[in-house]
Order: structure tokens, then sequence, then C-alpha cells
């Protein structure tokens, strides 16, 4: 990893999750996918990243779910993603 930025993408469409992290990844960072929004809380804990990406619409816990359970302990930047209207 060195000394690039750690990005986690949470995002459930497949295709367009290694899309966004295949542009990130071109652009030197890090990059790690999740794929449901229940098994974000504790891998964040584990491998705290410098930046999260955050689909709404999400498996297990929906994105706005999950950035009330990090912001007690996470103070890095969330963005918050997605295709609704």
């Amino acid at each position: 990893m060195d000394n690039q930025q750690h990005i986690l993408l949470v995002e459930d469409d497949s295709e367009l999750a290694e899309w966004i992290a295949g542009y990130l990844k071109d652009n030197q960072f890090f990059v790690q996918i999740i794929n449901r929004g229940d098994l974000v809380e504790e891998f964040v804990r584990q491998n705290p990243p410098d930046l999260i990406i955050l689909d709404i619409n999400l498996p297990g816990c929906d994105g706005f779910e999950v950035c009330r359970r990090l912001r007690p302990f996470y103070n890095h930047p969330i963005v918050m993603l997605t295709a609704n209207d």
C-alpha cells in the first residue's frame, strides 16, 4: 500500500464498483470494496480507511444507517454516492 491513500468503496453493484475502483486505482489510490452495509462497521474498526465512498441502497444495512454507526468512532470523510433520483 506504501503511501497511497486508502479508500473504502461500499457499493453493491459489482460492475459499477469495479468501474469506480479502477478509476481510483489508476489515479494511485488503494481501494477496497465491500458490497453489503452490514459488513462495513467491523471492517472500518479493523482497517480504517482515509475516505469512505458509500452507496445508500445496500443489502444488509442501508448507507444512512452505516453512516450513523460509523460516526461515533470514524472521523474521516464519508462521501455518499448513489443513483437515487
